[in-house]
């Protein structure tokens, strides 16, 4: 692994849970990301995505300081859900109610879809499929290659979590 890694397991605070964590010691100010978000970063293939408050998917490699990162253009809302990476794209809703597809490369914007409400929940991508819920109480699906949307469904109540996909069947829980 990268030598900036400091590979001693910090002490088991979880009980049965057999997590590991790290510890990666900051060498400057420049390995920091200044952004506002409140979300976790998804991280795949030695790569970190998130999405801020300000309205940036940021997009890096692990082990490259964070003023190489890529940075989307910002739109007008913030990012509220962490981004699912899929198929080589960054798919994450902001909190105008838009379903953002970027490269997962270089953050360069693909397509945006709008959905009439807030995306607080990770989309959940199946074959050439986008689930996407929203605190409007809607499900949508959403063609993953070019942001058409396939159909939605009003459902009702607050749809905070992501929905679920198995065997056919989306699962969608309401508040």
């Amino acid at each position: 692994g990268p030598d900036h890694v400091d590979r001693r397991a910090l002490p088991d605070l979880l009980g049965p849970f057999k997590y590991k964590a790290e510890v990666v010691p900051v060498k400057s100010t420049d390995d920091l990301i200044h952004s506002s978000t409140g979300t976790p970063p998804a991280v795949v293939d030695g790569r970190y995505y998130f999405g801020s408050n300000h309205g940036h998917v940021i997009a890096n490699d692990i082990d490259k300081p964070a003023s190489k990162a890529s940075r989307s253009r910002p739109t007008r809302w913030g990012y509220l859900t962490t981004p699912t990476i899929y198929g080589g794209r960054i798919l994450i809703g902001d909190a105008g109610g838009k379903v953002h597809g970027l490269r997962a490369d270089n953050a360069e914007l693909l397509y945006q879809a709008r959905t009439r409400g807030r995306i607080y929940a990770a989309p959940v991508p199946n074959g050439d499929d986008l689930y996407v819920a929203n605190l409007g109480g809607s499900l949508y699906k959403i063609d993953i290659a070019n942001g058409s949307m396939l159909w939605d469904i009003a459902i009702g109540g607050e749809l905070r979590a992501s929905p679920a996909y198995a065997n056919g069947v989306v699962v969608a829980v309401t508040t």
